[in-house]
């Protein structure tokens, strides 16, 4: 798992920017334009709300240690919920759950149609962090034909770190992999630098040319956080000047 403060937060940027970071904005919108829903949206809408009070009260008896599958799967359809607020607490509530929910959302990510329900489902697994979803989000970032969803994928794999990085590794050395995967997959790496150090400098010699392309570019941002931190470390070491006595 990545240890430093920027990437943990990034996790949540990630959900953040599936919801639009303003949650008061997105209910005052939601209030102008509930009208538009019909009787039927509605009831679905109040559907959900239900599940997630439900599934929030089970968190807070701790009635999650074996979670009933179909539940979970109710909680994955729930996140076509066109509301961004619902779909936010459903991940939030999948992140409460933990590593048991990985399977189901991995399924999710595999099976749903709706690519906002399947970067929903990576939003999830990126706070999760649970390293046996490497397999699922590779496929994602690979075969997944929404960029959106690409970027998620590649998103959950950062946040994983080490676990995920010979797997990102073996995407830029395969040709047959677009351009547009090899980014994502170069923009992951470099935000795992830290945490896959040893790794990186080992890789300096790998037969692939995009390989070592996106390694240096890696250890480049690298050297430049550790600079960073090196001088705000400095800077705090100065002592404060004393005070002129009146």
């Amino acid at each position: 798992m990545i240890a430093n403060e920027p990437l943990n937060r990034f996790a949540f940027l990630l959900v953040e920017a599936e919801v639009g970071c303003d949650f008061s904005s997105e209910l005052s919108a939601q209030n102008r334009t509930e009208s538009t829903y019909s009787p039927e949206a509605l009831r679905e809408q109040a559907e959900t709300d239900r599940l997630i009070d439900y599934v929030n009260q089970q968190i807070e008896l701790l009635a999650f240690e074996d979670p009933n599958p179909e539940l979970l799967q109710q909680m994955v359809r729930r996140l076509r919920d066109p509301r961004r607020r619902a779909r936010i607490r459903l991940v939030e509530a999948f992140v409460e759950i933990g590593e048991v929910a990985t399977p189901v959302l991995l399924n999710g990510l595999k099976t749903e149609a709706d690519p906002t329900v399947r970067v929903a489902c990576c939003n999830a697994l990126t706070n999760i962090g649970d390293a046996t979803a490497v397999p699922g989000l590779v496929e994602a970032l690979t075969g997944d034909r929404d960029i959106s969803v690409k970027g998620a994928a590649a998103g959950a794999l950062a946040k994983i770190g080490k676990p995920a990085f010979e797997s990102l590794k073996a995407i830029l050395a395969d040709e047959t992999a677009s351009e547009i995967c090899k980014g994502h997959v170069a923009w992951a790496i470099a935000l795992m630098s830290r945490e896959v150090e040893a790794q990186l400098y080992s890789s300096l010699n790998d037969s692939s040319a995009t390989v070592r392309t996106a390694i240096v570019g890696a250890i480049a941002q690298l050297a430049q956080a550790q600079t960073t931190e090196a001088q705000r470390m400095e800077l705090q070491a100065i002592p404060e000047p004393a005070s002129n006595p009146l």
